[in-house]
């Protein structure tokens, strides 16, 4: 599994929030295994400085499928049905569960190899359908300057 902290779902909310207070945004990921408290924080803290705060604009649907294949199949499904606005995961397995669980739900995976080779899209240049992403730590980094 490729190393993947949870600040790039911040890609999601890269723009200024809307004044709308009555509707949250929501981001869900879906992890192989648990992300630990500490990255999760820093996901928070990252959002927080963008302007996306969780419970006033922001909701944040945290799915682990510790490891277990069915177990990710059943957590796709449940981040599926809460309907977010995008789903962030950092495996090839969760990023397959999702494709089989939605076909209109962006996802965007963080890690999980070479994508193209992996099935998970055609061409990583042109991805196509509701899945898009990044390959290695590196462009989760870059990932991180771009969005200041």
């Amino acid at each position: 599994m490729t190393s993947w902290h949870p600040s790039s779902a911040s890609a999601a909310a890269r723009s200024t929030p809307k004044q709308n207070v009555h509707r949250n945004f929501g981001i869900g990921t879906l992890a192989e295994n648990d992300l630990g408290s500490e990255s999760l924080d820093a996901f928070r803290e990252d959002l927080a400085k963008l302007g996306w705060v969780e419970g006033r604009n922001l909701r944040v649907d945290l799915r682990f499928g510790a490891g277990d294949i069915d177990r990710i199949r059943t957590r796709a499904d449940e981040l599926v049905r809460l309907g977010p606005e995008v789903i962030v995961t950092n495996s090839g397995g969760a990023t397959r569960a999702l494709q089989q669980a939605t076909g209109t739900i962006p996802i965007v995976f963080i890690g999980g190899g070479d994508a193209a080779a992996n099935g998970l899209v055609r061409n990583i240049a042109r991805p196509e359908g509701n899945t898009t992403g990044f390959n290695g730590i590196l462009a989760v980094r870059g990932l991180a300057r771009r969005l200041r």
